[in-house]
């Protein structure tokens, strides 16, 4: 069907989680649900030792605010309003920063979130290659 100007629906217009739903893919393997909307930052690629970009979303039309995804999904998988979290961290349990699945999310702190990320991945990528360089200096 061929849509004439004024007639479809604008997309801002449709419902929030059905916009979520539209740009999100599903990884079988892991239930990760991967965003493939917008992100925080337009850094181009993402490069190690840099914080990447999070999925966001705007909740309105223009000039309305930009919100991460993740938060979003988790107030509407607990019923709480964005509103009541607005000192608390949206949080990761499987470490893909893509991932806007509220099953691998929970609310917390920044203080949880590193504890819970050590407990997961006790040595990044970083820390082994200062640990080696370090070694390699001592006599």
């Amino acid at each position: 069907m061929r849509w004439h100007r004024g007639q479809r629906p604008h997309y801002k217009t449709l419902p929030l989680l059905e916009r979520i739903q539209n740009k999100v893919w599903v990884n079988p393997r892991t239930g990760c649900w991967i965003w493939r909307g917008a992100y925080s930052q337009k850094t181009g690629r993402w490069k190690a030792g840099q914080t990447p970009d999070r999925p966001v979303i705007q909740l309105g039309g223009r000039g309305s605010p930009v919100v991460h995804v993740l938060r979003i999904t988790l107030s509407l998988k607990d019923g709480v309003p964005l509103d009541d979290r607005a000192g608390i961290k949206a949080c990761h349990t499987c470490d893909n920063f893509r991932c806007v699945n509220p099953d691998h999310g929970y609310w917390g702190t920044d203080q949880q979130n590193s504890d819970d990320r050590m407990a997961r991945q006790p040595e990044t990528f970083w820390t082994r290659v200062f640990r080696r360089r370090m070694a390699r200096q001592q006599p």
